[in-house]
């Protein structure tokens, strides 16, 4: 089983970003670890999106890409087309 690499740092950061969705009428549920990503957003009560939260452990102008492992790539491509819901990734600095 791998590792699990989200850290107290990431959690509060995800809560910030749940709490600012949730004041915009969005409601967000934590998946299982078996979707391999963080949330389901819903809006009035139907099933909108999934997202993944990534927190940079660096300056956001030190490098113009994202480091985001492949396995987390396809896992979202296949709930995106099983469920024909899109698929987020949400960046904070």
């Amino acid at each position: 089983m791998r590792p699990k690499y989200e850290t107290d740092h990431d959690i509060k950061n995800e809560r910030l970003v749940a709490d600012a969705l949730a004041e915009h009428g969005y409601e967000v549920y934590k998946l299982p670890i078996q979707y391999r990503l963080d949330w389901l957003l819903r809006y009035n009560g139907n099933p909108i999106a999934f997202a993944e939260v990534k927190t940079r452990n660096c300056e956001m102008n030190t490098y113009p890409t994202v480091m985001i492992s492949l396995s987390k790539v396809i896992h979202a491509r296949m709930l995106a087309e099983a469920t024909n819901l899109p698929c987020y990734l949400i960046l904070l600095p």
